[in-house]
């Protein structure tokens, strides 16, 4: 009788010599060339428990649950050479291709023998069934002197092997062929852009800027450095290098990663206008596809399948460094990509060491390119990584041109003022923006310029993404010189695309003021001598704990010190001497710890010690604000949410603690916000 794989609801049967040849044969085509061996072989093996006749008599049964995932890599653990106390790579993909990848220990450990029962009988049964499936002599391993190009080259073959086999499957299930990779198809996309108005001299500094990252799209892979002032058009420019870049080097596509949802949905925006709607694929959680496309894009974000992928710093990094199965699946659409990683400078200082090295395999392991997009770029050769890094924009051209879009003329006061001097200085002014460090402070400030008579906006992450993005839109249509005072925290500082005459930033980090002072002045529509940041101290003053209260400390001391360090002339010094003194010096160990559990292959450690957001503290509520009421009300009673109704809600939640008492949870899991939810301000009666 033939050995099963699989029987379908309607009766029909796949042969398992079947699946482990397609599965084989896929994992090989989603991993470069001198990895193909062993992921042929993974995928060949990585069922070779179901070939047992107890496996399959209760396939025939419809029971489920016996072992069938760890045969082939006991056999591949017996027979493959490695050296002493190592698990060879394939070992590894083949056992946790339907859970998550474990320990050292756990391998070696004599109980993963004797859980992978009849393994014996089962890799005799394929080779009597598939004789040419595996070859007569298992490939080298990757040498163990690269440890962390061969901890990351387990997760890739895990990717490569869930992905074949999930496809198989699917495709059988539905009687369909396997999905091809669209974005191969679409690699010879050229962009092409509609450039907003803007004075005639600025429109000739963009292009010339991104002339520079149209010329240097034909180099080798490797790391770029991509550097310009607020508003010379680096997306666009990136957007250009990536897509030719990717051509030149017959790649598999471009992936922008982005720190904050609203940047991300600009993003995106623009992609899809420069190259086409359908081969974009936008990816974080405040994302809501329509109904109709729901499947197919739930079916693209496992495996990053499109063109062109947006997605955030959480869900990239995050992916990187998982330990599960079904996160990892998304590596299969990151190698050979050109990636570009926006605002360089918010990689947490906390993670630093961990995030370069694998941006470095990446890149030497994997045929990636990297694009380090910032107006202040980080000095990571200070840690001894990306030390060969290339300027897209040579530094004396990026200098030059950050001195002709100098728009913003900075005034240092930190002499303690009280709020209430603050907030109507602020309300002074018809149009002004005004970023404080907490939720608190831009609350307090808030209500203050508004008690002035000032017409004001509150901006911050107590507000849910589809009030953010209200406030937004309404302070855009305010652009036009009507009277508009946004009192926000940093959240409206990265790459959110507002223009104010005037702006006020509390004393925070070096790099955060500078990003600030990109939301003055953006369109260069107004004298720089008028178009001030005043960098300012008020009595009260709150700064989040940890790295941001050191910045903040540094910067505060610095600047009072020399008030002229922000001066056009000096800016440039002053950042890489904040870079050089604070961030990736002081009091940083920058992910240390991460690094040596990646040698020790340490995989669940690392998936729990790389938390970008700490979801031990913090959790995820529904507001009751705007359409959030209905999909309530519409979703209470349901006994089991499915994914498209929580990606329904997403829109509608905070992020708040955990330990509060004004949440209800539901037995579908929802948890619901009961304090109250303010117009203006989003979740207050909370402690910040």
């Amino acid at each position: 009788m033939e050995k099963l794989a699989r029987i379908t609801e309607d009766g029909r049967e796949q042969s398992l010599r079947a699946h482990l040849r397609a599965v084989a044969d896929r994992a090989s085509r989603n991993v470069p060339s001198q990895y193909q061996a062993l992921a042929h072989c993974a995928g060949a093996l990585h069922d070779a428990g179901k070939y047992p006749q107890a496996w399959q008599q209760d396939l025939r049964a419809s029971r489920r649950g016996r072992t069938h995932a760890l045969q082939g890599a006991v056999w591949v653990m017996k027979n493959q050479k490695v050296k002493r106390k190592l698990v060879p790579t394939m070992a590894y993909a083949i056992a946790a291709h339907h859970g998550e990848l474990q320990t050292v220990d756990y391998y070696r450990d004599t109980g993963f023998e004797q859980r992978a029962e009849n393994w014996e009988q089962a890799i005799a049964l394929l080779q009597q069934d598939a004789p040419r499936l595996l070859p007569d002599e298992l490939p080298a391993d990757i040498p163990r002197d690269a440890v962390y190009d061969r901890e990351m080259a387990v997760r890739f073959l895990l990717a490569a092997v869930v992905d074949g086999d999930r496809l198989d499957a699917r495709a059988f299930d539905q009687a369909a062929r396997p999905p091809k990779l669209e974005r191969s198809a679409n690699s010879s996309q050229s962009p092409c852009f509609n450039p907003r108005p803007c004075p005639e001299w600025l429109q000739a500094l963009r292009e010339r800027f991104c002339q520079y990252a149209t010329d240097a799209a034909t180099e080798r892979r490797g790391i770029y450095r991509l550097t310009g002032p607020t508003g010379v058009g680096k997306t666009i420019a990136s957007l250009r290098f990536a897509c030719d870049h990717d051509r030149h080097h017959q790649g598999r596509g471009i992936l922008y990663v982005g720190p904050l949802k609203s940047i991300i949905e600009q993003t995106a925006s623009v992609y899809r206008e420069a190259l086409a709607p359908a081969i974009v694929l936008e990816h974080h959680s405040g994302y809501e596809p329509a109904a109709s496309e729901y499947t197919d894009w739930q079916h693209a974000t496992e495996r990053w399948d499109r063109y062109a992928i947006v997605t955030t710093g959480v869900q990239f990094y995050e992916t990187l460094f998982s330990n599960r199965a079904s996160k990892l699946r998304k590596l299969v659409g990151v190698w050979g990509r050109t990636i570009v990683i926006d605002e360089a400078q918010t990689i947490p200082p906390s993670l630093v060491r961990p995030i370069l090295s694998v941006l470095e395999t990446l890149v030497h392991a994997w045929g990636c390119t990297i694009v380090l997009m910032s107006a202040t770029q980080p000095a990571f050769h200070q840690l001894g990584f990306l030390e060969d890094a290339i300027d897209i924009v040579p530094p004396d051209v990026s200098y030059q041109l950050t001195q002709q879009l100098s728009r913003v003329t900075y005034r240092v006061d930190l002499e303690p003022q009280s709020q209430a001097k603050l907030a109507q200085t602020v309300a002074s002014y018809e149009r002004a923006l005004l970023v404080v460090n907490t939720t608190a402070n831009a609350r307090d400030l808030f209500r203050l310029v508004q008690a002035e008579g000032a017409i004001a906006r509150h901006y911050s992450a107590r507000m849910c993404p589809a009030h953010r993005q209200q406030v937004l839109h309404k302070v855009r249509q305010r652009a036009n010189g009507e009277p508009c005072i946004l009192v926000s925290t940093q959240a409206i500082e990265a790459g959110v695309d507002v223009d104010f005459p005037v702006g006020f930033r509390a004393i925070g980090p070096l790099d955060a003021i500078v990003q600030t002072a990109g939301r003055v002045n953006r369109e260069g529509k107004g004298d720089r001598a008028d178009s001030i940041l005043h960098v300012v101290n008020f009595e009260g003053r709150c700064d989040p704990p940890n790295d941001y209260r050191a910045a903040v400390m540094w910067t505060l001391r610095y600047l009072s010190r020399h008030p002229e360090a922000l001066d056009p002339e000096q800016i440039d010094e002053t950042i890489a001497l904040y870079y050089r003194e604070w961030m990736y010096r002081q009091a940083i160990d920058g992910g240390n710890r991460i690094q040596r559990l990646r040698q020790n292959y340490d995989y669940p450690a690392v998936a729990r010690e790389f938390a970008i957001i700490d979801s031990d503290w913090q959790q995820s509520v529904l507001v009751n604000w705007g359409e959030g009421a209905e999909r309530l009300a519409s979703l209470r009673e349901k006994a089991h949410l499915t994914a498209g109704d929580w990606r329904s809600l997403q829109p509608y939640t905070v992020g708040i603690p955990r330990n509060l008492q004004t949440v209800e949870e539901l037995p579908n899991g929802m948890c619901i916000w009961l304090g109250d939810y303010d117009e203006d301000c989003g979740i207050v009666g909370m402690q910040p």
